[in-house]
């Protein structure tokens, strides 16, 4: 939602989404054509993990976005 700046599923019921998601497992995707850095998409797809075990710890989250966010104010700088 945040990285393609519209709303996910915007045209279905909310009764579709949950057969969607809990019946046939959909995850949202990133579109082609949209920007999006390839660490930013590791993670999302780190988070939409079958299995809860496998998705990363909110601590590890903040950690890698608190890492991304240093590095682009580092590049700004140096503009």
């Amino acid at each position: 939602e945040l990285v393609v700046c519209e709303k996910p599923w915007r045209d279905d019921h909310p009764m579709q989404i949950v057969f969607k998601v809990g019946s046939r497992g959909e995850k949202l995707q990133i579109p082609a054509g949209v920007q999006c850095n390839s660490e930013l998409k590791t993670m999302i797809s780190a988070c939409f993990q079958e299995q809860a075990s496998k998705r990363p710890r909110f601590s590890e989250l903040t950690k890698q976005l608190e890492g991304m966010v240093q590095a682009v104010e580092a590049a700004r700088k140096k503009q």
